[in-house]
């Protein structure tokens, strides 16, 4: 029973609970694994309550106190990104021990990731509905900044939290890839690799994206693969 007020206010009985006791764990490192995709569940609980405040500032032009919550926004998925890294200490074998007890789970069945997928690209309609209110673009922001300076600060908030989260998504991908590899198949049964792969072709705002492209356009600078854009070969063959 909980003793103190902090553990009532918490509920930390109850927290604790939520793992498994160590006489039931599969192998050492389970708990590691459940307490690391539990507490990313709280933080996207969070990052949603976050986003849901951020869509009515942006509506009411309250853009100072919108910038305050993208900063907490990316915050948190910087910490998403270093929880991964936790993972990275279990190796392959200790991992797929704890497979065993994941029955066809995977994560993408996650509630909190699946949920900021549709959430986040809401916040798109009451940007753009600032931007008919004040007759701009995305691209005449970018040309005059200081003309509506609020206005470019939400733009560059909401690319970043874009920008923050595909990060995530990358990071996430390289450590499938480091625990199980590209080709081995989800629990789902659909090709890993692959499947991630697709999900950081996604963006929340591709508007945001397009903009990049279509000034390095006007600069001169031809727009696909052989662009020049980074002066690094990746591997390319001569």
């Amino acid at each position: 029973m909980a003793n103190t007020d902090y553990e009532k206010y918490l509920n930390t009985e109850t927290l604790m609970s939520l793992q498994k006791s160590p006489d039931k764990l599969v192998c050492h490192d389970e708990m590691q694994f459940q307490i690391v995709h539990q507490v990313a569940e709280l933080w996207m609980k969070l990052y949603l309550h976050e986003v849901e405040q951020i869509k009515a500032w942006i509506s009411e032009s309250r853009f100072v106190e919108a910038h305050v919550l993208f900063t907490r926004c990316g915050q948190i998925s910087q910490l998403l990104s270093e929880q991964l890294r936790l993972l990275n200490t279990m190796s392959p074998n200790e991992y797929h021990k704890v497979r065993t007890q994941l029955g066809k789970g995977s994560g993408q069945e996650s509630p909190g990731f699946n949920t900021i997928l549709g959430a986040a690209p809401t916040l798109w309609e009451p940007f753009k509905k600032q931007l008919e209110k004040n007759r701009v673009t995305v691209e005449e922001l970018h040309d005059n900044p200081t003309r509506h300076p609020e206005l470019f600060l939400i733009a560059e908030d909401l690319f970043g939290l874009d920008e923050q989260f595909l990060n995530f998504r990358y990071l996430h991908l390289q450590l499938v890839k480091r625990i199980i590899g590209g080709d081995v198949p989800s629990l789902k049964g659909v090709h890993a690799e692959k499947y991630l792969m697709r999900g950081l072709a996604n963006q929340f705002f591709p508007e945001l994206w397009a903009v990049r492209n279509e000034i390095s356009r006007r600069r001169g600078i031809p727009i696909g693969a052989k662009s020049g854009l980074c002066p690094y070969p990746h591997g390319e063959k001569n």
